[in-house]
């Protein structure tokens, strides 16, 4: 599928953005279910997030106002703290009191009626300065320890250095440090937001997210739920677009995913350790939001990547683990199996009754083991020997019998009679093997043998018509000679017609003598290098005017570094003169005949083709045979040797024709050895 790298962002997008919306309006859905808001409005969901809200500023106002008691604020922060908590920047009033003295209130009267409200008391601690230094020796880390925690309840550690010297072995540990005195300080803060919200800061956004999700839970339910589904169609197109490009069916791997696959899960696996080391050392609204989002981004990136990685072929190949398996197999295992495997090669071929010697001398051993330690558990075990050693005699007896009996088929005239050697013994495939082929091989040669008589049947009536044809046409125009004389005005003509026929008759026994020479190897030749364009063009022009007469228009292709075989001109022309002399007779009238010349490896080939003017019921291998015509009258001329004798001439030469039928179209290849 072509995708264009517009629509793959912009999936993209939406998945991300489907994903994050549905999750949301999902867990809204939760929290309003789970708190029944549906049920109460809101009011414990609400309060809930309230005391959240107020429990995080409380802990800010308490920071900031022990900052300022003990003096340890700069003007600038106390003027930011102001101005962030002044009633036109957010909607939390609050009261700080020290003591018995309250040093800020905005909270009105009766609080628990106009706002949801909290109440906390925090302890500070406030440095009464005189810092002091001392040094100690201690024992071990333990009293390191233990002397810190003491000094930390009551004192303000300014100064804290531990020295260890290895070489003492009591007192090893030095501690310099510097402390003040302390003391404690109370603050007893109080907050609460009013019930009635003002557009200042978040708080009024979440009352409203709140409130909407209350009343409006259904549309959260159905904005999820199309969100999801929306996720899904993008995922879906994500999975077929992945590894396509606009203008290419194939499939092109991104960076990512061309990396070996090790790399790739090792880069995953250091974004998840990130994001869990992001999680449990921070703990802030943004950073989860963050999180989030990196974990939506590697999780789009690996969609794409694993389903271009699963489209390309192969796509484990890159993988360091199937390349170490590969280096595995070829310099481990494969010689181990080719070793195991000339093994049992060797034992396959050694006779059968040594293998009987060694196992009969395998057993005798497990039994006289097995009576050694008969007053130690023995008997169990030479049991378990007879047992095994009768199971695999049942199976040599049953197997024995199978071959018996598929011999017998066979020696009865059943030559299709078999045997599956997979279900015998590994020492008798080889005779089952045996059998099998010997009835294969009786099979075949009967068929050969049925095929030859009925080869031989047709050859000698074609022989016998084709000969008889011009003979009886030459006896009886003689005999119209004798009868009519030679001074008769037809005298001219029948001598035309025993002049034509006799031509017949001769060219035919000519060529009964070539095939048969050809056939037999007895004709001499002379292979040499021969360029086959001069010997084809040569070709076509003795037969340019035949072509003509036929309307046959010839169209000749060739690669360019085709020149010369190792072949008999000759004997090559006369191939292609059989080959054009059956298109001339066969042929379609006002076709092309198409020829080609190709290399291939070491050889040569030239293929004709035309298209036949009669249908071919007849198949390749019958017209290859002698007498054999492509129209069954056999009234057109010539002795249906042609495509026999360039058979043979061509394999006298060390090279093969061959004949293919496909509806219509005849097509003759001949091809010739380079060397």
């Amino acid at each position: 599928m072509k995708k264009s790298v517009l629509l793959k962002s912009l999936a993209a997008i939406l998945l991300f953005v489907s994903i994050i919306v549905s999750v949301a309006s999902g867990f809204t859905v939760y929290m309003v279910l789970e708190s029944g808001a549906q049920l109460d409005g809101g009011r414990d969901i609400t309060e809930s997030a309230a005391g959240s809200i107020l429990s995080l500023y409380i802990d800010k106002i308490a920071d900031h106002y022990h900052l300022r008691i003990t003096d340890n604020i700069s003007k600038s922060h106390i003027n930011a703290f102001n101005y962030s908590f002044s009633e036109s920047r957010t909607n939390v009033r609050y009261r700080v009191t020290a003591g018995n003295e309250v040093i800020f209130d905005n909270i009105p009267q009766d609080p628990k009626n106009s706002m949801y409200y909290m109440r906390d008391t925090v302890r500070g601690y406030v440095d009464l300065g005189l810092a002091e230094s001392k040094s100690m020796s201690l024992l071990d880390e333990k009293a390191v320890d233990a002397l810190y925690m003491s000094l930390y309840e009551n004192y303000s550690i300014l100064k804290w250095d531990v020295t260890n010297d290895e070489e003492k072995e009591f007192l090893k540990y030095h501690v310099d440090y510097e402390i003040a005195p302390r003391q404690h300080e109370e603050l007893i803060v109080e907050a609460g937001i009013p019930m009635e919200l003002r557009p200042v800061d978040y708080i009024y956004w979440v009352f409203l997210y709140i409130s909407a999700a209350v009343m409006h839970y259904e549309w959260f339910i159905a904005v999820s739920a199309l969100c999801a589904v929306l996720a899904v169609i993008c995922a879906v197109h994500i999975c077929v677009s992945a590894g396509h490009r606009k203008k290419s069916d194939d499939i092109r791997l991104g960076f990512f995913a061309r990396l070996p696959l090790e790399i790739y899960l090792a880069v995953l696996l250091g974004v998840c350790a990130l994001i869990v080391f992001i999680i449990e050392e921070f703990y802030s609204v943004l950073i989860y939001a963050s999180v989030i989002i990196l974990v939506l981004i590697t999780f789009i990136g690996v969609l794409f990547s694993v389903s271009a990685r699963l489209k390309s072929k192969g796509w484990y190949k890159n993988s360091i683990i199937f390349k170490l398996l590969l280096l595995v197999c070829k310099y481990i295992l494969k010689p181990i199996f080719k070793a195991a495997k000339k093994l049992f090669i060797m034992m396959v071929k050694i006779h059968l009754y040594w293998k009987t010697a060694v196992i009969s001398l395998v057993f005798f051993i497990l039994y006289f083991a097995a009576a050694w330690r008969i007053h130690y558990g023995g008997l169990p075990f030479m049991i378990i020997i007879f047992l095994c050693h009768l199971t695999l005699l049942v199976k040599f007896i049953l197997d024995l019998k199978k071959l018996e009996a598929t011999g017998e088929q066979i020696k009865d005239g059943n030559v299709k009679a078999s045997i599956d050697g997979a279900k015998l013994l590994p020492s008798l495939r080889h005779h089952a093997e045996s059998l099998n082929s010997i009835g294969a091989g009786v099979d075949k040669a009967v068929q050969q043998s049925v095929k030859s008589e009925r080869m031989k049947t047709e050859l000698i009536t074609n022989v016998s018509h084709d000969i008889k044809t011009p003979l009886t046409s030459i006896i009886n125009y003689v005999e119209l000679l004798k009868r009519e004389g030679l001074t008769s005005e037809k005298a001219p003509e029948y001598l035309d017609v025993l002049d034509r026929q006799s031509a017949r008759l001769k060219k035919m026994t000519e060529d009964l003598v070539e095939a048969s020479k050809a056939a037999s190897g007895t004709l001499s030749f002379t292979p040499e290098e021969t360029d086959v364009n001069i010997i084809l063009y040569q070709a076509l022009g003795e037969y340019e005017e035949k072509l003509a007469s036929n309307a046959l228009n010839v169209v000749v292709r060739k690669d360019e570094d085709v020149n010369t075989v190792y072949a008999d001109g000759k004997l090559m022309w006369r191939i292609f003169d059989n080959v054009l002399s059956n298109i001339c007779k066969y042929a379609l009238h006002g076709t092309r005949v198409f020829v080609e010349i190709t290399r291939k490896e070491n050889a040569v080939l030239t293929e004709f083709k035309n298209v036949s003017a009669e249908p071919l019921d007849v198949s390749p291998d019958e017209l290859m045979e002698r007498f054999v015509r492509g129209d069954s009258s056999r009234n057109t001329e010539g002795s249906g040797l042609g495509l026999s004798i360039a058979k043979s001439l061509a394999e006298l030469q060390g090279g093969s024709f061959a004949i293919e039928i496909d509806g219509d179209m005849f097509k003759s290849t001949v091809m010739f050895p380079v060397e």
